[in-house]
């Protein structure tokens, strides 16, 4: 699981090796072949077949023959918006995991922004992300954001916020959360404002960040070519 998600979902604890009375012998018992036997047991484990791995490589394989089938893909889009965007492979990666985020977006999180990103596996855009980072003299520990966007409010509460600090005394708060079918009213509104302000809600003050003409032409042009790419 480790080798082919990235993760497991459990992790041995012990190990005891029991008589037929259910008795641990896992100390007490001496066998002369025990190292052949465990090393025996240990070259049969790991020669065996990944079965998790061929069904992660049949997913893929599945996904990217029913993109080839189903995705609109703009070309014309793509080599229009293309320019604005960092592009960004991953060199270990065998799927050519590639990520796409706007060129004017921060490089660093000590710097205010707000924008999305996405990556492509194997050429197929997923993961499309939402990303907010303040940069300030002194703490909010926000753990919401409400929009104001051409009149209307809106309610962002992010899974997880990161802090640090440095910078002679700067501090930096940031979410980066993968976009929800929740989410899609506020990130479709923000794409389409043509004013819009946020309100950083934290343990005993808030800081209201108006959001620029440029965040929201980025947040515009990442959906764009998520979708002209076949994204969903």
């Amino acid at each position: 699981m480790a080798q082919s998600m990235g993760k497991t979902y459990s992790t041995p604890l012990s190990f005891k090796l029991l008589n037929d009375k259910g008795e641990d012998i896992t100390n007490t018992t001496l066998f002369a072949s025990r190292v052949q036997c465990e090393k025996e047991i240990e070259e049969q484990i790991f020669s065996m077949r990944n079965s998790i791995q061929d069904a992660v490589d049949n997913n893929e394989k599945e996904k990217a023959e029913e993109f080839k089938q189903t995705a609109k893909i703009d070309s014309a889009k793509i080599k229009e918006l293309k320019p604005f965007f960092k592009i960004s492979k991953d060199e270990f990666s065998t799927t050519g995991k590639t990520w796409y985020k706007p060129k004017s977006a921060p490089n660093y999180t000590n710097r205010n922004g707000l924008y999305c990103y996405f990556q492509t596996v194997n050429d197929i855009p997923s993961n499309l992300r939402f990303r907010m980072q303040y940069y300030s003299d002194d703490w909010l520990f926000f753990s919401k954001v409400q929009f104001s966007i051409d009149g209307k409010a809106y309610e962002f509460i992010p899974m997880n916020t990161e802090t640090d600090s440095g910078d002679g005394g700067y501090i930096w708060e940031w979410f980066d959360e993968s976009v929800s079918e929740s989410d899609k009213e506020l990130i479709n509104a923000l794409a389409n404002a043509k004013s819009a302000k946020m309100k950083l809600i934290g343990r005993q003050y808030y800081d209201v960040k108006n959001i620029t003409q440029d965040q929201i032409k980025n947040i515009k042009r990442t959906l764009e070519l998520y979708e002209a790419m076949g994204g969903k």
